[in-house]
């Protein structure tokens, strides 16, 4: 079973293609798109387990320009 999850990221406003191109290189990282609204950029993951969110998460917030992200875990 996957487990599938949406980031929604706001970034500095100069840097969102760039974080986009970086988060696109997370593993695990299906889709990231940037988007017009409160929220810059909407990421999809899908991972084998809850657990390896976590990582993934870890590595998206590492990237430069994110000011905040949510996370919203798909349940079924």
């Amino acid at each position: 079973m996957v487990v599938k999850a949406y980031v929604l990221l706001e970034t500095e406003p100069t840097l969102t293609q760039e974080v986009v191109e970086e988060v696109r290189r997370v593993e695990g990282v299906k889709t990231a798109e940037s988007v017009t609204g409160p929220y810059d950029i909407i990421v999809t993951i899908e991972v084998a387990t809850i657990d390896d969110i976590a990582s993934v998460l870890r590595q998206i917030r590492s990237a430069s320009g994110i000011n905040k992200t949510t996370t919203l875990i798909r349940l079924r």
